[in-house]
C-alpha cells in the first residue's frame, strides 16, 4: 500500500460518517477508525475522561508552565525507529540542537520507513518514546526547550 492512498482514506472517512474502514491489499490490511465528535460516549467512557482530565489539571497544578517547549509529533501510525538503518546510531539525543527540516526519525508505515521531520528548531530535551514503539498520529515524540 502507498502511503499516499493511505493519506487519502484518513481524509475520505474524517468527511464521511464512517465509522470505520478496513482496507486489505494481500497479506497487509490497515483499518481507519473515524471517532466523529458528535458521537455519544458511553457512561464508562465519560468516567475515564473525567478522571484523566481531573488527573491532567493536578498534575499540570504542581509543574511550572514551560512555556519555552516544543514537541515534534508523529505525522503518521506506525512504529517508530530513532536510527537510519535500525542500528546503534541515533537520528537525535538528548542535547542535540535540532532545525527546521531536520530529519528526527522515522516511522515504518507498512514495512515503509518514512521520515519525520521537525517543522521547529531547538534542543533536544527529552525523548517521549523508544525505538519499535507503536505511534499513532499526533503522538509526541520529542520535547524540545
Amino acid at each position: 500500500m502507498d502511503i499516499e492512498i493511505i493519506e487519502k482514506l484518513v481524509q475520505r472517512v474524517e468527511r464521511s460518517h464512517v465509522q470505520q474502514v478496513t482496507v486489505a491489499d494481500g497479506a497487509k490490511s490497515i483499518t481507519v477508525v473515524n471517532r466523529l465528535a458528535g458521537q455519544p460516549m458511553s457512561a464508562a467512557q465519560t468516567a475515564s475522561q473525567s478522571s484523566k482530565a481531573s488527573n491532567l489539571a493536578n498534575d499540570n497544578a504542581n509543574k511550572p508552565a514551560d512555556s519555552a517547549a516544543a514537541i515534534i509529533s508523529a505525522p503518521y501510525v506506525g512504529y517508530i525507529q530513532f536510527s537510519p538503518d535500525g542500528g546503534p546510531e541515533l537520528l537525535v539525543e538528548v542535547g542535540d540542537n535540532i532545525e527546521v527540516g531536520q530529519t528526527v526519525a522515522y516511522i515504518d508505515v507498512l514495512s515503509k520507513l518514512m521520515p519525520v521531520e521537525s517543522k521547529i528548531a531547538g534542543t533536544v530535551d527529552e525523548i517521549l518514546a523508544e525505538t519499535g514503539d507503536g505511534v499513532e498520529y499526533g503522538q509526541p515524540l520529542i520535547k524540545l526547550k
